[in-house]
């Protein structure tokens, strides 16, 4: 980003530059390559699967527990994508499994192949789910793989039809700020970071290290994300942008 302008006449410690343009410079190439920004809005309907690995039983979270977290009233995660986009996108619609799924793999098996993670799990619930009528998918697993969660873009073939889905990949640790955090990567953005240190060190985005709030029913709610991504995805009217 670039900003011009010229010193204020009135040189206020709080206000030593007075700008009159700023002009968001391109992205150097292959900087948001997992990602692609671009405006989203209507109806983004996800479904919300629960898939164990063959070898772990547990069942770290209900279905209706999940429900509550992906409601369309406050703090849920419907609520929070339609307030943050003003309107713009639609997330009401956010179904949750009734049952658990169980995969063929041993959670060791998989590492974090989030490819056959997303096909095995998806596989397990074909029968009961369309997933074309979806915009995204969240997986919800019964344990950890890897080192963390993960969220993003993945064109798949769902049902007879070529769709590129927001998926994101959840071990049973996460609660509502890491989910908002991942679907935020299924809407296409990337980490927000700062120019000391780096990636993720922007604490006030839920894509960067934003501190979560605290809430009676769900632990830790999710902060907002920044006029930044809200602009690129087309969440801000152009009168106001």
């Amino acid at each position: 980003m670039t900003v011009t302008g010229e010193a204020s006449a009135q040189r206020a410690a709080a206000t030593p530059l007075q700008a009159r343009s700023i002009v968001r410079a391109p992205a150097p190439a292959g900087v948001d390559a997992p990602f692609a920004i671009a405006p989203r809005s209507g109806a983004t309907p996800w479904m919300n699967l629960l898939c164990k690995f063959a070898d772990v039983a547990a069942e770290p979270r209900t279905p209706a527990a999940v429900q509550t977290m992906m409601r369309a009233t406050y703090p849920g995660l419907a609520h929070y994508f339609r307030e943050g986009s003003y309107n713009t996108v639609d997330t009401t619609n956010m179904v949750t499994v009734t049952r658990w799924y169980t995969m063929l793999g041993s959670r060791a098996s998989y590492g974090a192949d989030t490819g056959r993670l997303f096909d095995d799990c998806t596989a397990a619930a074909d029968a009961d789910v369309h997933f074309p009528t979806f915009y995204g998918i969240n997986l919800f697993f019964n344990d950890s793989f890897g080192c963390c969660a993960f969220g993003g873009m993945l064109p798949a073939r769902k049902d007879g039809q070529d769709k590129t889905f927001g998926v994101t990949w959840l071990p049973s640790f996460v609660e509502h700020n890491t989910v908002a955090h991942e679907m935020g990567h299924g809407y296409g953005l990337p980490h927000s970071g700062a120019a000391v240190g780096g990636e993720y060190n922007d604490a006030w985005d839920v894509m960067g290290s934003a501190v979560c709030g605290v809430d009676q029913e769900i632990a830790c709610v999710g902060a907002g994300t920044i006029a930044f991504h809200k602009d690129a995805l087309g969440w801000i009217a152009p009168a106001c942008a």
